[in-house]
């Protein structure tokens, strides 16, 4: 069976090295990934933050999710998160796995206006979008 998945990629660090990277490491992997307009969010959780840019994306697999999730904690570490950054504010890059075919893992998330607004656009425009 092939699912519809959902990703966020936020980052506050070196955000255009950080966002093309992670977009081409998701590619090799998802061929038929899209991704939204990037945007610029405040940080959310992340008191002494720089601004975010977020994006999100979307893409169809069959393969199962516990194959998934340690690809993309791959690609965070690939593009330079450090875990003990973070207690300096800084994220060089996050990818949430929101929705995982009809199961939405991260409820919360999918509530913020920048997720649903890039969701709205690839709905919108199913036909493609790259960067």
């Amino acid at each position: 069976m092939t699912g519809t998945c959902w990703l966020c990629l936020g980052c506050n660090h070196e955000t255009a090295v950080g966002l093309s990277q992670a977009r081409s490491l998701l590619t090799e992997l998802f061929p038929d990934i899209r991704f939204g307009t990037e945007q610029r969010t405040a940080p959310i959780d992340f008191p002494n933050s720089s601004p975010f840019v977020n994006q999100v994306a979307c893409f169809h697999t069959t393969r199962p999710i516990v194959d998934i999730l340690p690809e993309l904690k791959d690609i965070e570490h690939a593009c330079g998160r450090r875990e003990e950054e973070k207690k300096e504010g800084i994220v060089r890059m996050d990818i949430d796995l929101l929705q995982y075919g009809s199961t939405v893992l991260k409820p919360q998330d999918m509530e913020y206006v920048h997720v649903k607004k890039g969701m709205k656009e690839l709905l919108f425009h199913a036909d493609t979008i790259h960067v």
